[in-house]
This record gives C-alpha cells, sequence and structure tokens, in this order.
C-alpha cells in the first residue's frame, strides 16, 4: 500500500501481483466497509420511488462524499499501478485503454493481472540516477 501512494502517477517499471492484489483487496474492503455503513446511515429517512429504488436518507451523505474523494483520489494510482502490472508481464500501458469496452474489457484486464511476471518486461525497468 506504501508503495501505491509513492509511485501515485510513475508510469514506469513493473508492480508485481502482490503489490498490485494487495492494492485491490484493501480498496476493495475499504469501499465495501464505507459503502455498508453509508447504506445503513443512510436507512433513517430513506425514501422508496415509485418503481421501487430506495433514495437513502441525509445520514449517507458524509459517506458518498468520502466514497466520492476515494474514487477520484484513487483514479490516477490505479492506472499507473495497472500500467506497471501490464509492464510486469511485457505488455505495454495502453493496454489498459482495453477497459472503455464495458466487461470485456474488465475481463481482460483481470486475466492478465493474474499472470506471472516475464523477463521481457525488465525493458520497462529504467535506471535510477
Amino acid at each position: 500500500m506504501k508503495r501505491f501512494f509513492q509511485k501515485y502517477a510513475d508510469f514506469t517499471g513493473r508492480a508485481s501481483r502482490s503489490e498490485y492484489w494487495w492494492v485491490v483487496l484493501a480498496n476493495t474492503v475499504v469501499w465495501f466497509v464505507l459503502s455498508i455503513v453509508g447504506f445503513l446511515a443512510g436507512l433513517p429517512g430513506s425514501t422508496t420511488d415509485y418503481d421501487g429504488t430506495l433514495e437513502p436518507g441525509p445520514g449517507f451523505i458524509p459517506f458518498g462524499f468520502v466514497l466520492a474523494v476515494l474514487l477520484f483520489g484513487t483514479v490516477v494510482p490505479f492506472l499507473s499501478l495497472g500500467a506497471r502490472r501490464l509492464h510486469d508481464i511485457d505488455l505495454s500501458g495502453w493496454l489498459l485503454l482495453i477497459n472503455l469496452f464495458p466487461y470485456l474489457g474488465a475481463f481482460v484486464i483481470f486475466i492478465l493481472s493474474l499472470l506471472g511476471p516475464k523477463p521481457g518486461g525488465a525493458r520497462f525497468d529504467r535506471p535510477r540516477a
């Protein structure tokens, strides 16, 4: 996690599977916990629309704000982490653009993130001066 924020916008180098998946796990847990607590906080005062959609009460607002800040604050680090993970399997970081295809793109990136490192990925490392 520390390296995730240290290399906030560093699209060079490589990221190991463990580096990638620990960050994904931590992010998923934080989102899950905040979403559940926000849902529970938004239950008092919630309303149901005519189509059955639940509109949360005012208690959800601070949690919605925190979730929005978390989302927008981690977009760039997740893009750089994804690019570095693709570098580790000897692929270009530009392949992340496949995420623009709904569902299929995310599935492909998921499968690629499971692959082990390839020696050719060393070409993405740059010497530190």
